[in-house]
């Protein structure tokens, strides 16, 4: 069996300084040993050759000691600890160097002895992952802080059954919550509870070569009870490709699968490469239309998001699926009450919040369409971007249960990714720069002005943790804290952010950190709900209450005037620009979209 480098560096460390030592005690220690009859200079020489053979043998006595007692006694790195309060059947499971050892305690009652063992000081986060029943297919996951005083005594974790919430307990004082994020093992499918949309984000790589396990035994896994097991059994099957095809077919069309089997089965289908998803058989395609019209919202889901990712339906299944087609622009949009406006090439995307009825819309060219997405709720605010040919929209919204979330969906109808703050507060706004294709996130807090950067490449390469610390500077005076629309001015590099006092803050964004200035107005505006920038005109629109105003930013003096002149709006909630500079308006209380060109003339409205 070939020898790689890194085995040759292993064997050398190993035994170099022992074939050295033997060498330096049967051959160059003889050598050396001072010999009779020499003259001066030359003992001299050899005395000195011989005290440093002799220091080297010493040496490699104690490197060779050395090594022995590395490889017999290795050091390492220990947090321990008990996660209690779990009652039979919950599981906890981790890809992390994290040994569980489950005990008993009284009736279906268990705790957790852990330890975290590592070779070296380990401080960041690991992450666990919980599964309340074996059949289910969502599970829990929790983010555990590892810091250096936790290597000193125990960390006890206590779990909340009602909260679901983990307690992190070290020393006698000091306790920390955790808050689950509920996730989809499978990634990036859309959940049925509004409280669970988060999707997995684990340090799994999809394999380099095909999977060696024979594809009937990772369909099998991908109904384990064990939820990293099936997440394994997910990426071999992706990376498999075309081969794994027909056996996700036969999940798909065999009555006898189980209901999570089918769920896994459409979540892998759906990542699989365009040309494996060619493959399908006629019955798979006609099987994966009933799920895309069944009661279950999740299959439901599942299903479509599966037509959107490029699997045709033949028509001779009689079931006609078209996960976003496009409608009478009346029917969509009655009762719609429009929350955000984010341009993109194939149309303006609109923030659909009417309560209980969460969606996005987009103003396509054969009218409106809904855009395919998961499950949110009480949304605040979208943006939208063009990265590497695809085109993303980025949604702010808030669950009861799970704290705030920004949630990425590129129009091809997959869930992107999902992220939740890391600092206290909850995202208040998002928008983004498109020459340097930059996403800016407001945190809403009490008197700070919060800023986070989220690059592009962070999105593509989805990131556990992507958000960059752009601007905390303190309270700029007023109590002017963020109240969340924003603009970005990017020929000048800036961005203008509303406050709850009805100010505008200016941030540079060429110098993360600094001060916010405000933006001088010659008189009130009122609170802005809605902030849009032209840079053509060099014009800043806000919507405040009733009105739009019109305020130029170009000159050295601020100057503001209504937009259109003598239109009076219900209650101006959400503006967009399109690339021909047309300004898009949502009226929350008209249940109504209009457009208006830039020298303020009404186009169209949508009602």
């Amino acid at each position: 069996m070939p020898l790689s480098p890194e085995k040759w560096i292993d064997l050398l460390t190993l035994y170099g300084p022992m074939a050295l030592f033997v060498f330096m005690v049967f051959v160059l220690l003889r050598l050396a040993r001072p010999a009779g009859g020499l003259p001066p200079g030359q003992r001299k020489v050899q005395v000195f050759a011989y005290v440093l053979v002799w220091l080297s043998i010493f040496v490699l006595a104690g490197m060779i000691a050395t090594a022995w007692w590395r490889v017999n006694f290795p050091k390492e790195f220990v947090v321990r600890g008990t996660i209690t309060n779990l009652s039979d059947p919950e599981m906890i499971t981790t890809n992390e160097d994290l040994y569980l050892h489950k005990r008993p305690t009284a009736g279906l009652d268990f705790e957790y002895q852990w330890r975290l063992i590592k070779p070296q000081l380990f401080t960041g986060n690991i992450e666990l992952v919980m599964q309340k029943k074996p059949t289910d297919v969502d599970v829990l996951k929790y983010i555990l802080p590892i810091r250096n005083e936790f290597y000193k005594g125990t960390v006890d974790i206590e779990y909340d059954q009602t909260s679901n919430k983990m307690t992190l307990i070290h020393g006698t004082e000091k306790r920390e919550e955790i808050a689950p994020s509920a996730t989809s093992i499978p990634g990036e499918g859309p959940t049925s509870d509004a409280h669970t949309q988060a999707p997995f984000t684990s340090d799994i790589v999809y394999a380099a070569v095909p999977p060696q396990v024979k594809p009937e035994d990772l369909i099998r896994a991908l109904d384990a009870d064990e939820p990293l097991i099936r997440a394994n059994a997910r990426r071999d099957l992706i990376a498999l490709g075309s081969p794994a095809i027909p056996y996700i077919g036969a999940a798909l069309t065999d009555p006898a699968s189980s209901y999570r089997l089918k769920i896994e089965a459409l979540s892998t289908l759906k990542d699989m490469n365009q040309s494996a998803k060619q493959a399908l058989s006629p019955p798979a395609r006609c099987a994966i239309a009933r799920a895309a019209n069944d009661a279950d919202p999740r299959l439901r889901g599942e299903a479509n998001a599966v037509v959107s990712a490029g699997v045709t339906i033949p028509a001779t299944c009689g079931i006609p699926v078209s996960p976003a087609p496009p409608v009478s622009t009346h029917d969509l949009l009655r009762d719609t009450q429009p929350e955000g406006l984010a341009f993109l090439p194939s149309g303006m995307v609109i923030l659909d919040a009417r309560q209980n009825r969460e969606r996005l819309l987009q103003a396509r060219a054969s009218g409106l369409a809904v855009v395919p997405t998961g499950v949110f709720q009480y949304p605040h605010d979208i943006a939208a971007a063009e990265i590497d040919g695809r085109q993303f929209i980025f949604l702010i919204w808030t669950s009861p249960t799970t704290g705030s979330w920004l949630t990425v969906y590129s129009t091809d109808g997959a869930t992107w990714n999902s992220w939740s703050p890391s600092v206290r507060g909850e995202f208040s706004t998002v928008v983004t720069d498109p020459s340097t294709h930059t996403i800016y996130l407001g945190i809403r807090t009490a008197v700070d002005v919060e800023l986070l950067q989220l690059r592009a490449e962070s999105v593509l390469s989805r990131q556990p943790h992507p958000f960059l610390p752009f601007s905390i500077t303190g309270s700029v005076g007023g109590n002017q804290s963020p109240s969340g629309p924003a603009a970005v001015d990017s020929a000048n590099a800036r961005l203008f952010l509303a406050t709850t006092t009805g100010g505008i803050l200016i941030v540079d964004l060429k110098t993360p950190g600094s001060r916010p200035t405000p933006l001088t107005l010659p008189g009130g505006l009122g609170i802005p709900e809605a902030l849009a920038f032209d840079s053509v005109g060099h014009t800043l629109y806000v919507g405040a209450g009733h009105h739009l105003w019109a305020v130029d930013v170009g000159n050295s003096s601020t100057h503001v005037s209504e937009f259109p002149p003598h239109h009076r709006f219900g209650r101006v909630t959400a503006l967009g620009l399109d690339s021909d500079h047309r300004l898009w308006v949502g009226d929350w209380d008209a249940r109504a979209l209009y457009l208006i060109s830039v020298s303020g003339q009404m186009i169209q409205t949508l009602h």
